[in-house]
């Protein structure tokens, strides 16, 4: 799992942004947000917690997306990375939210669990 046992927010599954905007999911190593923003935990680093309720690491990322069927009706899937997020913190506040923040623009990012 991404994040070390603890507090009730460090659990899988999809949260809603509390602006009314995207969602985010995460698993073991995974974080999706943005829609169609894929990030995996960069495996050469341990992932590291920090007093139960934080987890941030380095992250190879990639926007997928679908770009119709091919002749056979098989899904066409476009891979783009994303070469400006290298780093994603999740923090959990007592209340229950959940925050992400990316090295790209720093701001912190607000969901509760949908």
């Amino acid at each position: 799992m991404l994040l070390a046992a603890g507090p009730a927010w460090a659990q899988d599954g999809w949260w809603c942004a509390t602006d009314g905007g995207e969602r985010l999911s995460f698993d073991a190593g995974t974080v999706w947000f943005n829609e169609h923003t894929h990030c995996t935990a960069d495996t050469a680093v341990e992932l590291t917690t920090a007093n139960g309720d934080a987890w941030d690491g380095p992250v190879s990322c990639e926007n997928i997306y679908f770009a119709g069927r091919d002749e056979e009706g098989e899904l066409i899937v476009q891979r783009v990375p994303v070469e400006d997020v290298t780093w994603i913190s999740l923090t959990g506040a007592a209340d229950g939210t959940l925050y992400l923040r990316t090295d790209p623009d720093g701001d912190d990012h607000a969901y509760l669990p949908c």
